[in-house]
């Protein structure tokens, strides 16, 4: 049984190694080296390190399982004035590296000394797993930045830009709506092929919209000549006209397409030139066609009128210059017309 001074001296190694443990350091360490013998006493240096390691609470292992490992590199031939020693952490792996300077002088302590401070200091690096890299810095398309960037500034420039013309132009008035009811004034030509001639007509008349269609009413008024061998013959009429077109409007224009519907009665008055005597011939006149117009703003109310018609004539009169005379004309009829219209 330790008693007095001695038992004093064990209680103290015992809380020096137990303080060492606490700092962490492993508990049995192996030496490997190169198995040349010339370069040191390897032996020596095993019961110096050995002495070094148990100062910390540490020991070396011999050939048993060891939690590290300190594997020296030096040079067999030669005098080597450092020796490379690597500490090794068994179960994971990771190790540490110094390059250990000899002394010119007891050159097997030194080299323990180093070792242990080697243990001492870097074991509690290698022990512990190194901290996980840093996330990657996030990458930057340069291109898609500058592209976007170039488009802001763009947008905001041409912002700015039509603030500032619209800031400077004078305010304008808005453009007129639609408009609705019409007056028509017109000249027309109608051509009668099958009966070789012609008339000029006055076209008076209104336009109404009637949703999205208008409905048009006209007062007609035609005269004309036609040629005979035997002289002239003189041509006129009066009638009216219904239209339902279809229509499309906008502010400045007005176009309308549609059936035309004509009705009225007509005379046809011989002038023979010698010889034969001349007759007259009243008939009632009746005329359908597809009619196109067009109206286009000019100012104001005020818009230019024109447009044409293609149809048959299913009712009319023909008459020659003496009393020779032919009734219920039928046949195809043309019509160009132009004017003034007018929205009140």
């Amino acid at each position: 049984m330790l008693r007095g001074p001695t038992l004093l001296l064990a209680r103290a190694a015992l809380l020096c190694a137990s303080s060492a443990r606490a700092q962490g350091v492993p508990s049995r360490v192996r030496l490997l080296h190169p198995g040349c013998a010339d370069v040191m006493d390897w032996a020596a240096l095993e019961a110096a390190l050995q002495v070094e390691l148990r100062t910390m609470g540490s020991d070396v292992a011999g050939a048993s399982a060891a939690d590290a490992r300190v594997i020296l590199d030096v040079p067999c031939d030669g005098e080597a004035a450092r020796v490379h020693a690597t500490l090794v952490h068994a179960a994971s792996g990771r190790r540490a590296s110094e390059d250990v300077p000899l002394g010119a002088t007891d050159r097997v302590r030194v080299l323990a000394l180093g070792l242990s401070e080697l243990v001492r200091a870097r074991w509690p690096q290698i022990v512990q797993p190194p901290p996980p890299p840093p996330p990657p810095a996030p990458s930057v398309d340069v291109e898609a930045l500058r592209a976007d960037l170039m488009a802001e500034v763009r947008e905001q420039v041409s912002a700015r830009v039509d603030g500032a013309v619209e800031a400077a132009l004078p305010p304008t008035d808005p453009p007129p709506p639609p408009p609705g009811t019409f007056v028509d004034l017109a000249l027309a030509v109608s051509g009668y092929p099958a009966a070789s001639n012609a008339t000029g007509e006055l076209r008076v008349g209104v336009s109404l919209p009637v949703a999205e269609l208008r409905l048009g009413l006209e007062a007609v008024g035609a005269g004309g000549w036609a040629a005979d061998p035997l002289g002239d013959v003189a041509l006129g009429g009066i009638g009216g006209a219904l239209s339902l077109r279809l229509a499309h409007a906008e502010p400045s224009f007005v176009l309308e397409l549609g059936p035309r519907f004509e009705a009225g009665g007509i005379r046809a008055q011989g002038l023979p030139r010698a010889g034969a005597s001349g007759a007259a011939l009243d008939a009632a006149h009746l005329a359908l066609g597809l009619e196109a117009r067009a109206r286009v703003r000019l100012g104001g109310v005020t818009w230019l009128l024109f447009g044409g018609e293609l149809g048959a004539a299913v009712l009319g009169v023909d008459a020659r210059a003496d009393d020779r005379r032919v009734t219920a004309q039928v046949g195809p009829r043309l019509g160009l017309f132009a004017g003034l219209a007018f929205a009140p």
